[in-house]
């Protein structure tokens, strides 16, 4: 008899020991997260980094239906994330803002949230911790490169353009264009270039994929050169005001690297006509349409 009263009481002071080492167990749920959201953020590849995470941190990693020590649950506004975990101390909230053209960065962010959280609610602190929330998403710059053509009025001609811009606040942004074109006629060069600045608007701005367009207002210059040295001005500059329309759709190739296509359509002051010897060597209208392709880096 006090045999079996000495093996009972120690298997019982082994299962206690047992169950006093066994690591809390943490899920993490993204149910609430809309497709579009899980799809920005590469949801399998996030939960994949935050399951590694919580691991390295000796947590143990279940599925949020197996009744967890501690639950993480992502929701989100407009482009903020919050991250509300529940454990036995309490709850705990997190807050980070959405960046759509870094998202390994927020993968990483998210991670290292979601682990703090769960040594918060599993930990002898205050029921509810709101954790501060992150700073606003930092001002994503942009340089792009473009090639494309002018038309106008039945004229096409060759051209190229740098397009630099940055984020103020949100989906707004402060862009700048250079474009320059080149054509020829009869016994004529023409080289026309124009400087624009002004603001935009993200339209669309899902997952690597994302649209924006721009009012840009400025300057063009119209310089020529003529063949026939026996002209008096053979050559010239112009200065006319110009504005254009810009619609640019872009697709993220990777992290930071886009492809874009851009169509922008605007006007100057004037067309503008030149002629030699009584004779109309080269026109063009003062509408045209702007068409281009090329690659974007950010940061």
């Amino acid at each position: 008899m006090q045999a079996l009263v000495m093996t009972l009481f120690l298997s019982f002071q082994i299962a206690g020991t047992a169950a006093s080492n066994a690591p809390m167990t943490v899920a993490f749920d993204l149910k609430q997260l809309s497709a579009e959201t899980f799809a920005e953020l590469d949801g399998v590849v996030l939960e994949r980094a935050v399951m590694m995470r919580l691991v390295q941190d000796g947590f143990a990693v279940v599925l949020p239906q197996q009744t967890p020590t501690v639950l993480i649950q992502v929701d989100q506004e407009d482009r903020a994330l919050r991250l509300v975990a529940r454990g036995p101390v309490g709850i705990a909230i997190a807050s980070l803002r959405l960046r759509a053209q870094a998202v390994a960065e927020t993968q990483l962010e998210i991670a290292q949230k979601a682990a703090d959280l769960a040594r918060v609610t599993t930990t002898e602190l205050p029921p509810v911790v709101e954790a501060p929330a992150a700073p606003p998403a930092s001002r994503a710059v942009e340089i792009g490169l473009h090639l494309g053509a002018w038309w106008r009025a039945h004229n096409l001609d060759a051209a190229m353009g740098v397009v630099a811009q940055i984020g103020v606040h949100e989906r707004w942004l402060v862009q700048c264009a250079a474009e320059v074109a080149r054509s020829t006629g009869i016994g004529i060069n023409v080289v026309e270039a124009q400087l624009g600045c002004g603001p935009g608007y993200r339209l669309v701005d899902v997952g690597p994929f994302s649209v924006r367009t721009t009012i840009l207002p400025g300057v063009f210059f119209h310089s020529f050169s003529l063949d026939d040295r026996s002209l008096s001005a053979r050559t010239g500059v112009q200065t006319d005001y110009a504005i254009d329309l810009a619609a640019e759709a872009q697709y993220r190739i990777v992290d930071r690297l886009v492809a874009a296509v851009r169509i922008e359509p605007g006007m100057t002051g004037h067309s503008y006509a030149h002629d030699a010897l009584g004779q109309q060597i080269w026109r063009r209208s003062m509408w045209r349409l702007i068409v281009g392709a090329g690659i974007g880096y950010q940061w």
